[in-house]
């Protein structure tokens, strides 16, 4: 009697089981996108967005038979609002993963949240905040960092500063935690191969007039080393040459904030000779970049790309290889979380990959603005690969890192050693 009852159940549980896989199959993949959609940061946002959905399109909307879609929301550029909104995707929306967000604060803001509500989140906006994926603060096995850290900025540019001979830089970063970071994180590295900051100053995030801070600058330098994220940049640049002669200083753009995509496209003569870092080179010439030029220009045409337009459309590429690892059964959550990590992709960006903490490894570029004809582009200056999320600092040196503003004027090798070890 027994016997005859399993036989009866097994085929009824097997029908059960693929029912619910069905009804999985047919249930969307969706996903709340964080990005500045207004604010300083609005058109980083914007880029972002179009680099995602035109991957997505490519695919026709779908990942390992599973519709994909996406809900966006405009954080401002505030951690506060983040928040809300990432609550507001998890708790109402039941997203299945959060993606994006750009700014420091905002990471830092969402990170004990999304591991009290166990969802996974792919940073693929900017925040390269550190301490993100180390600090028992922010940690968590549900955040996964794709972007970039302020070593894949700071370490290429040092080396470029150094073998150049500008041994002495004026230091120029936005008055916020990711700013500040990025500062510190350029002097302790500059400082600690022999360079010396002359000058260190902080305007505020959001300003419109760089007249102030351009008038101050000391022409007893070599460069000037600045961070100026989203329309910031492009203001500081637009107003240099009216303070400023251009042979003065050496400009070096950290991160390339102020002379990629939109802003270079509005700045053109103006940021000739710039010097900028990143994560992405648009010329480079690697068969991911090329399918990703040719796709943005065809959508686009006359557009320049920008660095965050790149981030985007290397967002959908790592969305779909881990959809993909799992057969599009994203609610398998520790499957899911396990085929992030694994990630090893080519991107636009170049070869994406993550360290033992779920934090990227990567490709960092030193370019020069030039001018080809009427186009204004980025030739290569060099290249560091497989850049660490600390890179040559280290984790125990950075530790002090966001908190040492004001300080670098005079700093010294020896004192460097002992403003990181208290």
């Amino acid at each position: 009697m027994r016997t005859k009852l399993l036989l009866r159940l097994v085929p009824a549980l097997a029908v059960s089981w693929s029912a619910v896989s069905f009804a999985v199959a047919q249930t969307p993949v969706r996903i709340g996108y964080l990005m500045p959609f207004s604010g300083t940061e609005a058109q980083n946002g914007k880029d972002n967005q179009d680099g995602f959905n035109l991957y997505l399109g490519s695919l026709g909307g779908n990942i390992a038979g599973r519709k994909i879609e996406t809900l966006f929301a405009d954080t401002e550029g505030k951690a506060d609002v983040a928040l809300a909104k990432a609550k507001q995707f998890v708790q109402v929306d039941k997203v299945d993963l959060l993606m994006g967000i750009s700014l420091t604060p905002e990471c830092y803001a969402i990170a004990p949240y999304v591991r009290e509500a166990k969802i996974p989140v792919a940073v693929t906006g900017n925040c390269g905040g550190l301490g993100l994926t180390t600090n028992p603060k922010y940690k968590s096995e549900y955040m996964v960092r794709f972007t970039q850290t302020s070593a894949q900025f700071v370490d290429p540019i040092v080396a470029h500063a150094i073998g150049r001979n500008l041994r002495r830089v004026i230091l120029v970063t936005s008055d916020y935690g990711g700013g500040l970071q990025v500062g510190d994180f350029f002097g302790a590295v500059f400082v600690g191969q022999g360079g010396q900051i002359v000058q260190e100053l902080h305007p505020a995030l959001g300003t419109t007039d760089f007249g102030p801070t351009l008038s101050q600058l000391t022409k007893n330098a070599d460069a000037v080393a600045v961070f100026l994220p989203g329309a910031d940049g492009l203001k500081f640049a637009d107003q240099y040459g009216n303070y400023i002669d251009p042979s003065l200083h050496k400009v070096l753009d950290i991160g390339a904030n102020m002379v990629a995509g939109s802003n270079l496209a509005q700045l053109k003569d103006k940021a000739l000779g710039f010097v900028g870092s990143g994560y992405y080179l648009v010329t480079a010439e690697h068969p991911a970049n090329l399918a990703f030029r040719k796709a943005f220009n065809d959508k686009y045409p006359g557009r320049l790309i920008s660095p965050d337009a790149a981030q985007g459309y290397s967002a959908g590429i790592i969305l779909e290889a881990a959809l993909k690892a799992v057969n599009g059964n994203v609610e398998d959550k520790p499957g899911f979380l396990k085929a992030l990590y694994a990630t090893n992709v080519e991107t636009p960006k170049g070869l994406i990959k993550l360290d033992s903490d779920h934090d990227v490894v990567e490709t960092g570029y030193v370019f020069e603005v030039v001018k080809s004809g009427d186009q204004y582009t980025q030739k290569l200056i060099s290249k560091l690969n497989d850049i660490g999320q600390y890179g040559s600092l280290g984790e125990a040196k950075a530790a002090k890192l966001g908190t040492l503003k004001g300080k670098w004027v005079g700093m010294t090798k020896e004192s460097l050693t002992a403003a990181l070890a208290n």
